[in-house]
């Protein structure tokens, strides 16, 4: 507690930016960890694993951006990991203007969910999806950890922009 109370009386915007890094690498492990995990059963298994009736695990490896999309440009590595740098600084740089505990919360998830899938990129050629909601024939496109917590946090921030907006 006395390191932290150091750190708010050395800088006011030291605190935020260390729950901002907390947060963020808090989602690339649970991220890389469930990947690694998804991968490695499928390594020995070739289905996939039904886990309700509309809740299935399977092995997807999506070179393009959301919902497959892009799939096959032949340089999409290439451009979705200059993009997600630059949102990336993009991040960084509004945090560091608009520093707050909220905004750790919302641009950790978002910057952790970023880099999550980016490091997939360099590792796999292309980022592992592997959780699937399905119901009747219909089913959701594949996603993983980092896509739930770039949702999540754009979602908060849509919140908290609409409720500050109509003050």
């Amino acid at each position: 507690m006395y390191i932290l109370q150091r750190l708010k009386n050395y800088h006011p915007k030291a605190l935020p930016f260390l729950h901002l890094l907390i947060i963020t690498i808090s989602v690339i492990i649970c991220d890389q960890l469930s990947k690694h995990a998804v991968y490695q059963y499928f390594m020995s298994h070739d289905s996939a694993y039904n886990v309700t009736s509309f809740f299935a695990i399977i092995l997807i490896f999506n070179k393009g951006v959301s919902f497959g999309f892009m799939q096959n440009f032949e340089h999409s590595n290439l451009l979705f990991s200059f993009i997600t740098s630059v949102i990336s600084a993009f991040i960084l740089r509004h945090f560091y203007k608009h520093t707050s505990h909220l905004f750790a919360i919302i641009f950790g998830l978002i910057l952790g969910g970023a880099l999550g899938n980016l490091i997939d990129r360099f590792v796999f050629g292309g980022v592992l999806d592997f959780i699937l909601i399905h119901y009747a024939g219909w089913h959701y496109p594949a996603f993983n950890v980092a896509d739930s917590a770039v949702v999540i946090g754009v979602f908060i921030y849509i919140i908290f922009t609409m409720r500050n907006t109509s003050d």
